[in-house]
């Protein structure tokens, strides 16, 4: 016991070092003698508290957050409203004290300070973050305050240049004269470069336009012959190449190229526009090409030969060995159609003994006629022969053109010809305003002249004729035009004759 004996009176403080019943003895003398006393004392156990780690700490700033456990029985108390737990963690910015209380089972309590002593740490900057593109160079610079290295370059002092292929992150590391140390990193970030993939070689016809593409990047720039052009839609007239310039977002670029191979077209040449009589034939050509395609039904083949009937325009396509096509036309113009018709003579059957001369009309007038028992513009039965013969008219027009009719007249031979018909002519046939009937008559007798058109309406005519020729003139202006029969009955004989109203 502390202390273990005292001389002196009044109160007395003893303190045990362990636990345990001490008995105190108290002895007063005096001048009449001495007297004795003597009592226990229960020395309970003290609360047994240690630290872990020391209680006495020195951890650089950068070394936070710390873990301090007390050990010990019985309750824990920390200062700093840090709990009761006996584990605590700290996170510091300056040096402090704290102070942990352990109470045991019996109600003691131990107390322990702990001092955080803080210590700085050096200044240390790798710089910004970078990006870069494969094995492009980047400069790298650091700085601090303490003694720093390069983790990866610890050789190379604080500056130093790398070509990373792949993205990377470097570390400056930094110790102050403390001990302390602190790092920092910079990360360079690598783009790869683009793959740059243009459109493949194309093939055009001379003329033809091809759109320019390529993929790979985020921008894509061209030139042609080292010159940028804007517009990708191209329309070379010979072999050209283009390339092509891919980059990335950080401009990292990759070049390729392609060609546009131009082909020619083919060397068409068709046959001169021309021009044609109503129903001629022309034969119209190309040549050039190797496969050739007409329109108006024409189909393929070089050359056709073709027949319009009104102005027509013939378009061509050629195509070469290189597919490669070209067109080109033609026009015919065609002379317009003339009708032509033949008048003045009869459906009826001619006698060869026909003494009769029939004027002939071609519509349009001034053609020619031509035919056997024809003489100029009449025909004449007598001298044409025997069987169906062809009267043909042919009409030349202001362009030179022939237009043609013919018609079929039939001549037989007549035994019991009608006398009367021998001797009775009209004239002229075709007739515009009047017209001559001439005949002979032996004897005095009653004539009737039947004129009939061909919706068979009749105008009679009667009149006593005298022996010998007679020639009688009537006007025909009011019939219309058209063809009429005309019958002379003189007794018991009758002549029929056709002729034309014009």
């Amino acid at each position: 016991a502390v202390p273990a004996t005292s001389n002196t009176g009044g109160n007395q403080s003893v303190h045990y070092t362990t636990p345990g019943t001490k008995t105190v003895s108290l002895t007063v003398t005096n001048v009449l003698g001495s007297a004795n006393t003597t009592f226990e004392i229960e020395v309970l156990p003290a609360a047994e508290l240690s630290i872990s780690p020391s209680v006495d700490l020195a951890v650089c700033q950068n070394d936070f957050p710390i873990v301090i456990e007390a050990n010990g029985e019985g309750t824990f108390e920390w200062s700093d409203n840090l709990g009761n737990n006996p584990i605590i963690e700290l996170n510091l910015v300056e040096s402090s004290t704290y102070a942990v209380t352990l109470t045991n089972e019996f109600d003691c309590a131990t107390t322990v300070d702990v001092a955080v002593q803080v210590l700085p740490i050096p200044m240390v900057d790798a710089g910004l973050d970078v990006s870069s593109c494969s094995f492009e160079q980047v400069n790298i610079s650091g700085t601090s305050d303490g003694t720093a290295f390069w983790t990866e370059f610890p050789e190379d002092g604080l500056e130093f240049v790398v070509y990373p292929i792949e993205t990377t992150t470097y570390h400056l590391e930094a110790t102050g004269e403390n001990g302390c140390s602190n790092t920092d990193e910079i990360t360079v970030f690598v783009e790869p470069y683009p793959i740059a993939d243009a459109i493949e070689n194309q093939e055009i016809c001379l003329g033809e336009s091809v759109t320019l593409s390529a993929v790979g990047g985020v921008a894509y720039t061209w030139y042609q012959d080292l010159f940028e052009i804007e517009d990708l839609t191209v329309q070379p007239l010979v072999d050209t190449e283009y390339i092509v310039m891919v980059s990335n977002s950080l401009g990292c670029a990759d070049y390729d190229t392609t060609w546009v191979y131009v082909n020619p077209l083919p060397a068409l040449v068709v046959s001169e526009d021309t021009t044609i009589c109503f129903g001629e034939s022309i034969t119209i050509e190309a040549s050039g090409g190797a496969v050739y395609a007409w329109d108006n039904g024409l189909g393929g083949l070089a050359s056709h030969v073709v027949t319009p009937l009104s102005n027509t325009t013939y378009v061509v396509n050629a195509t070469n060995e290189e597919g490669c096509s070209a067109s080109a036309s033609i026009e015919v113009t065609v002379h317009p159609d003339v009708e032509v018709s033949i008048l003045g003579l009869s459906n009826d059957v001619y006698c060869n003994n026909d003494p009769n001369t029939y004027n002939l009309l071609g519509m349009p007038s001034g053609g020619e006629f031509n035919g056997l028992g024809v003489v100029g513009n009449q025909f004449i039965p007598s001298t044409a022969g025997i069987g169906p013969l062809e009267v043909q008219y042919i009409y030349t027009d202001e362009f030179g053109c022939a237009h043609s009719t013919a018609s079929i007249v039939i001549i037989e031979v007549c035994e019991n010809v009608n006398e009367l018909d021998t001797k009775v002519q009209i004239f002229p046939n075709p007739v515009t305003q009047s017209m001559q009937l001439k005949f002979e008559t032996p004897l005095n007798q009653d004539a009737e002249l039947t004129i009939t058109d061909m919706q068979g309406k009749v105008t009679h005519f009667s009149s006593t004729l005298t022996q010998g020729l007679s020639v009688y003139t009537f006007d025909l202006s009011v019939l219309s035009e058209g063809m009429y029969l005309i019958q002379l009955t003189i007794g018991q004989e009758q002549s029929n004759h056709r002729f034309i109203k014009q």
